[in-house]
């Protein structure tokens, strides 16, 4: 929930609501974080401090103990100089005083007045009338991966929804005609990094899941859930506000949640299969208490039914799915993984800093298998998205890899199999990539696929092709090349979801202008604008943003590296000033990292706020630009990739005379990470003075066994040791003497793990090469429990770096 209500704007008051375990008329434990900040503002003092979730606000002189409305909290608090101290109260059952869970000592600088309608705080002083802007944010559950688990055979689902209705804020303020409460106008600033971190200027998008017949159900800002008919452009309630308190009256129980992994409903009525303890379990309907068990071999954490082990989640399917019906929903495939062999990997938990708990360091045990083949040979087979079939399953399209001729090398196209023939047709060619298949309309003889253009690799549209083997391939038709926002902005990078029939589609453009969402009938045309984000749009208008450019930049064995900058909104061109550069690197097989997508990232806030230069390469190796560019690093990890970097950022320092050639950095996170150490050590020409890895791959003998496999076979003597040593960013340690480097990574991290940093730290220490490190304790991947301080230390370094 993101709340922003202007009054009288000048200042910032922050509210952060975050919601912690809460346990339907069992328990409830909430915390509160006031952090009230303005410039020149003091002399806070604050007389009451009162929660609702709902009723009516208990008064000053009432008792939670008292009251029989349970889901009313009241807040102590005592004001000791500049700060707050909140003890929130727990109620685990009825008629039971409450006691202190939390405490937060925020610093405050105002005095406030703030009133909140069902999550309702109230702050009593003796202000006088004033300016301040209110953001209210829900804190989001850390980990890199949000994991949803569907419960099986419950009677209801229970959803909560808290509106915001009303905010008002009287804010005691210094003289008005101070410069500071001023507005601020576009023309001022950019993003804080702050809001970039927030979110703040993230579009919204489709928000419904599509059935069969032009129909969706989504849900309403206020919680409802309606059904929507893309057809008829009506729209029916399903659940509302009288639903849930029905809901909540029953009494819903399960057995053992913990261990139900996987639920999925069948495509014709309303049976589903479920996944348990690993196994496989089938009932015929909803109202069914009747187990059919259709695997009883399973093991947690060793032998999988229905759902993958950690490497094919993570490596192949994408998904912790791996079960699927029939269309007629008569028949289940499912896949099975046993991990017996596949050896341990045990990453160490420490648990919340003065937990008696944890007192002895714990281990979370992972079977994770490492290196110890169909294969192209030059590259890689990829199955880059489900077959689809055609209703009587005699034919198939997929995404198959078509040489081009003439030198050209293949690119990937929709490709028709017969199965009478097995003899594969392309139905698309030319020097475009197609990314994905959405949808096979056989009433009109028609496949609906992403692609991107030709000549125009960080472009994406929406496209359609004749099914017919005949007279293959065909000129595939682009529905989206000539389409323009209501902004009037050109779309050039888009998204689209079909549903069963492909009688509708909702269509999504992503850039470059702000995000909008349609939706579209066979005959594509337009029936509706779903989400404009003109609140989006109107935010944007307020702060600064980059220039951007694209191009191109050759390099080794006739390839174009594709470039893009995003430069200071007021940069001086003519050279004479000069521009600290930093350049973001993946660099893995099959990324990419330009396109014509719309951001506010981190980007937006250095090119604006710092006057930065930042800048993306995408070189050998990179996707959507043939698999001859593609395969050019093949069982050579860290060589094209790397070099490209080197040699496109020293080209851009010779002919962009803007660039300050002795305050250019690299940063880069997992493979981006690797790429980043990789680059220091190779770079004999010192085009770069400093780089920060996160979370990086040290030796690919440490990684996972599906991905470096894939890429580098196998470290053996007679297929590729020699590709492995060489690829070792332990064994370049030397060469990163006298570069300034920043290692970072979290010690949960289940993908590339903690010991890849700690292995690189050791090398480094036993070759005296100072360098700088950031451990995140208990954070996986993504460091998403810790942004604002890995952002705040990147921005740390980088300053240094560019004295």
């Amino acid at each position: 929930m993101r709340t922003t209500v202007k009054h009288h704007v000048a200042g910032t008051v922050k509210l952060t609501v975050p919601y912690k375990d809460f346990c339907w008329q069992e328990c409830f434990e909430s915390s509160i974080t006031l952090n009230i900040a303005r410039h020149g503002l003091d002399n806070l003092l604050l007389w009451s401090l009162t929660i609702w979730f709902g009723g009516t606000a208990l008064s000053s002189k009432e008792s939670l103990a008292d009251s029989s409305i349970w889901t009313k909290v009241r807040v102590a608090f005592v004001v000791d100089d500049e700060k707050l101290k909140v003890r929130i109260p727990s109620r685990r059952t009825e008629g039971v005083p409450p006691t202190p869970i939390n405490s937060f000592s925020p610093s405050l600088h105002a005095n406030a007045v703030a009133w909140l309608a069902n999550a309702l705080v109230v702050l009593s002083s003796t202000a006088e009338d004033g300016e301040i802007e209110v953001r209210i944010s829900e804190l989001v559950a850390k980990g890199s991966r949000r994991r949803w688990k569907v419960i099986a055979g419950v009677a209801g689902v229970v959803a909560l929804v808290i509106v915001v209705v009303v905010l008002l804020v009287v804010f005691l303020t210094k003289d008005d005609e101070s410069p500071d409460s001023i507005p601020q106008t576009s023309s001022g600033r950019g993003p804080s990094l702050e809001d970039v971190l927030d979110r703040k200027y993230t579009a919204k998008d489709f928000n419904g899941t599509l059935l069969a017949g032009g129909e969706f159900i989504y849900r309403k800002t206020n919680g409802h859930v309606y059904l929507y008919n893309m057809e008829s452009n009506t729209e029916t309630a399903l659940l509302t506000d009288d639903d849930l308190s029905s809901a909540l009256q029953t009494s819903i129980s399960t057995v053992d949640p913990k261990n139900h992994q996987l639920v999925v409903w069948a495509p014709q009525g309303n049976g589903y299969v479920y996944v348990h303890g690993n196994n496989i379990v089938y009932r015929s309907s909803a109202a069914d208490i009747v187990d059919k068990v259709i695997t009883s071999t399973g093991v947690v954490g060793l032998i999988y039914h229905g759902i993958p082990d950690w490497v094919y989640e993570e490596e192949v399917f994408s998904s912790n799915k791996a079960l699927w019906f029939s269309p007629n929903g008569e028949w289940l495939a499912f896949a099975s993984f046993n991990d017996t062999v596949a050896r341990v990997m045990n990453i160490p938990y420490y648990g919340p800093p003065g937990n008696l708990e944890f007192q002895y360091t714990r281990a979370i045990p992972l079977r994770y298998p490492k290196v110890l083949k169909i294969s192209e040979p030059s590259g890689w087979i990829d199955l880059f998205t489900p077959p689809k079939f055609s209703q009587d399953g005699s034919r198939l399209v997929l995404i198959h890899p078509q040489d081009q001729g003439s030198g050209l090398g293949s690119y990937r196209h929709v490709t028709l199999v017969d199965r009478s023939s097995n003899t594969p047709v392309s139905l698309t060619s030319g020097q475009f990539v197609v990314t994905h298949i959405h949808s096979w309309d056989y009433e009109q003889g028609l496949i609906y696929f992403m692609a991107t253009k030709e000549g125009a690799p960080s472009q994406l549209h929406l496209y359609s092709v004749s099914d017919s083997a005949t007279s293959a391939p065909h000129l595939a038709t682009c529905l989206s090349c000539n389409v323009k926002t209501s902004n009037n902005d050109d779309c050039l990078y888009c998204s689209a979801e079909f549903g069963e029939s492909s009688s509708h589609y909702v269509f999504t453009c992503l850039g470059p202008g702000i995000p909008q969402v349609s939706l579209y009938n066979r005959s594509h045309h337009q029936i509706t604008m779903w989400e404009d984000n003109t609140e989006t749009k109107d935010l944007v208008k307020e702060i600064l943003v980059p220039r951007i450019e694209v191009m191109d930049v050759e390099v080794a064995d006739g390839f174009k590296a594709k470039v893009q900058l995003w430069l200071p909104p007021d940069i001086d061109t003519s050279g004479s000033k000069k521009y600290p550069l930093l350049v973001v690197v993946y660099g893995g097989p099959d990324s990419f990292q330009v396109t014509e997508r719309f951001q506010v990232d981190w980007s937006t806030y250095l090119t604006t706020n710092k006057s930065y230069i930042y800048a993306a390469i995408d070189g050998r190796g990179s996707g959507l630009k043939g698999n001859n560019m593609l395969f050019a690093g093949y069982r050579q990890l860290g060589s094209v990739e790397i070099t490209d970097q080197i040699n496109v950022t020293k080209h851009l320092q010779d002919t962009l005379g803007y660039i300050d050639n002795s305050r250019s950095a690299i940063w880069g996170w997992s493979y981006g990470g690797y790429s980043t150490g990789m680059v220091l050590a190779k770079d004999s020409q010192n085009v770069f003075k400093c780089g920060m890895s996160v979370a990086p791959v040290s030796d690919w003998i440490y990684y996972d066994s599906i991905y470096t496999e894939r890429y580098m076979g196998l470290p053996t003597v007679s297929d590729n040791l020699g590709g492995y040593v060489e690829s070792s960013l332990i064994n370049k340690v030397a060469e990163l003497k006298g570069k300034q480097f920043l290692l970072i990574h979290g010690t949960l991290d289940d993908n590339v793990h903690y010991q890849q940093s700690m292995m690189l730290a050791r090398a480094l220490e036993l070759n005296d090469i100072p360098f700088s490190q950031q451990t995140y304790p208990d954070e996986e991947h993504g460091l998403s429990g810790v942004r604002p301080h890995l952002y705040h230390t990147l921005d740390h370094f980088l300053e240094e770096c560019f004295q």
